[in-house]
């Protein structure tokens, strides 16, 4: 006898299709690195920067996957379709978030080898703790990046995104560069006084944690959002 909630069973399957649609994809990607840059540097056709870069580049596109996928929906009418279905709006966005920060263990594990291999030998930095750290960094960020971007996809269209959304961007960012730059001064100096600090690297990492959780949790209200404006009108429904 099957004890489950159905909402429960509901998140598993969302799960279950959006990491099916996208393995094909990934398998492809990852069995190219892995000839072009394994071969490359064993033949010595490659440098590290190079096959460094192809690693980033292959890892980033697995965790933008489902974003992108995303806008396929919308197209296709699938958006529509799931919307439709009585599942609740949060089981929704946890069926792509999820996901999601799965396929970012793939980006951070990428990265990490691609910090391993490019290590200058003159630092005496263990290459396994670079590695364990970048694979934290980034599957932090990478999931903090792959939440905004699902919130994004979610909750404006894709007019929207190059038209009104893109120029209110440059301005806010703008607007608030400058206001630091007249409170703060110099970027640059402050920078040299922020890593003078023995404390830096603590505070830095506690801000980044901190930064990317508020940013997931941010992204997850306005992804939700986003479903709910795709609900069908239940007064539409009736007729």
């Amino acid at each position: 006898m099957n004890t489950q909630h159905p909402t429960e069973r509901a998140l598993k399957a969302l799960i279950a299709v959006e990491l099916l649609k996208h393995r094909k994809s990934l398998a492809i990607q990852l069995l190219s690195v892995a000839v072009v840059v394994g071969g490359g540097l064993l033949l010595g056709l490659l440098g590290t920067g190079f096959a460094a870069f192809a690693l980033l580049a292959v890892g980033f596109a697995a965790v933008l996957s489902v974003p992108m996928g995303i806008f396929l929906d919308k197209v296709e009418g699938t958006m529509e379709l799931l919307t439709s279905l009585p599942i609740p709006d949060s089981t929704l966005v946890a069926g792509r978030l999820i996901p999601m920060a799965t396929l970012a263990v793939v980006t951070a594990a990428l990265s990490a080898i691609a910090a391993a291999i490019s290590l200058p030998e003159q630092v005496a930095i263990s290459a396994h703790w670079v590695a364990v750290a970048a694979f934290a960094s980034v599957w932090i960020g990478a999931t903090a990046l792959g939440s905004a971007l699902i919130a994004v996809a979610l909750r404006f269209r894709a007019s929207d995104l190059m038209g009104r959304v893109l120029v209110i961007g440059m301005i806010v960012g703008w607007a608030l560069l400058s206001a630091l730059d007249r409170i703060f001064g110099d970027p640059l100096d402050v920078l040299q006084g922020i890593l003078a600090d023995p404390r830096a690297p603590w505070l830095a990492s506690i801000g980044y944690v901190v930064v990317c959780a508020v940013t997931v949790v941010g992204s997850w209200f306005l992804a939700r959002d986003g479903y709910r404006r795709f609900r069908p009108d239940p007064a539409s429904m009736e007729r």
